[in-house]
């Protein structure tokens, strides 16, 4: 739970004091995360003001290794026609964060989710700041072909909603 935190707030401290992209910090707070002291990690925390997700949207740890509320449901999953905040995204794909943010996809987003196609594995959406509609899917980064053919929905693995509907 202590590598997590570490882990968690180091890539937050990342993105807000020294402005990395959040698409390369996970790759930097892995090589950090053991060369910061408890100390350290404890006022990156204080600094940050106690931040309850990193810049992806996991949940950090508490220093006492307690989590905040973080009960989510894939994108996949949810029906045409829903309103959903993104709550939390991967960060093991630079090249699908990269792909993402530029459809304005990010933790804190809402959208309506318009269609689903299983046959190419992709979401329609809508975002609430947005008139224009986005496939999730066009065009995807290599990775995402590469754990379809695992088996895999890179929705199921990288994107995940809020199980709420969003109010506006």
């Amino acid at each position: 739970m202590r590598v997590l935190r570490r882990h968690r707030l180091v890539e937050l401290f990342l993105v807000r004091v020294l402005r990395l992209d959040w698409s390369e910090v996970h790759e930097e707070a892995e090589r950090l995360e053991h060369a910061v002291s408890e100390r350290v990690v404890d006022r990156i925390d204080e600094l940050l003001g106690r931040p309850g997700a990193d810049p992806h949207g996991h949940p950090i740890p508490s220093a006492a290794g307690e989590f905040g509320s973080s009960a989510a449901t894939p994108l996949d999953q949810v029906e045409p026609g829903r309103r959903v905040r993104v709550a939390r995204v991967s960060d093991h794909d630079a090249a699908f964060l990269r792909a993402i943010e530029k459809l304005g996809l990010r933790p804190g987003t809402r959208l309506t989710v318009r269609s689903r196609d299983a046959a190419t594995d992709s979401l329609a959406v809508t975002l609430a700041a947005a008139v224009a509609r986005y496939s999730a899917c066009a065009p995807p980064p290599a990775s995402w072909w590469s754990a379809r053919k695992r088996g895999h929905s890179p929705f199921s693995r990288s994107q995940i909603v809020d199980n709420r509907a969003v109010t506006s």
